[in-house]
């Protein structure tokens, strides 16, 4: 499964601003390779450099709620609308956002 590595949703930042993470990056073009991109996926990135990581504290039930949504993305869910609270804490927590990311490319494989 190959990735696209362009960044042409953070085309319309301005300049100077912060870009995500790559791994911020990477998520993206795995849930738009599975079609479960949220709709309001661009305009959550947009406000990311707003947020921060008091914006979405976490909880140990947050990483119980990988695996399950890990499948339903697979199985074409949009995320964002089902699990909003979870998609908002994905993009803003690097921690969470590599333990989804590793049990969305394991169930991939």
């Amino acid at each position: 499964m190959s990735l696209y590595t362009t960044q042409d949703t953070f085309s319309r930042q301005a300049e100077g601003q912060h870009l995500p993470d790559d791994d911020l990056l990477v998520l993206q073009q795995y849930l738009k390779r599975l079609r479960v991109w949220p709709e309001a996926g661009d305009a959550f990135l947009e406000l990311l450099p707003q947020l921060n990581e008091r914006t979405g504290l976490l909880s140990h039930s947050d990483y119980e709620w990988i695996p399950q949504v890990a499948q339903d993305c697979i199985c074409g869910v949009d995320i964002g609308s089902r699990y909003p609270a979870f998609f908002q804490k994905l993009l803003i927590s690097p921690g969470l956002r590599k333990a989804f990311l590793k049990t969305l490319k394991n169930k991939i494989q």
